[in-house]
């Protein structure tokens, strides 16, 4: 996974191991392909806009 916030890359080809969880370790669990992205607001009032998911071509070279 790549992301860019407002142009600054904050991750770069990085790998998700598991669940996202704060409080415990990440546990691979065996999913879809491609599964819709969950954002989450925490329950406070909040909009997100402009977010592009698109799959991206290995690069030559790189596992």
């Amino acid at each position: 996974m790549s992301v860019l916030y407002n142009g600054v890359a904050i991750h770069s080809d990085t790998s998700i191991k598991g669940s996202t969880q704060w409080h415990v370790p990440p546990a691979y669990a065996a999913h879809a392909n491609a599964p819709p992205p969950h954002l989450q607001d925490h329950g406070n009032p909040v909009q997100f806009q402009n977010i592009w998911i698109r799959p991206l071509e290995p690069v030559p070279g790189r596992p």
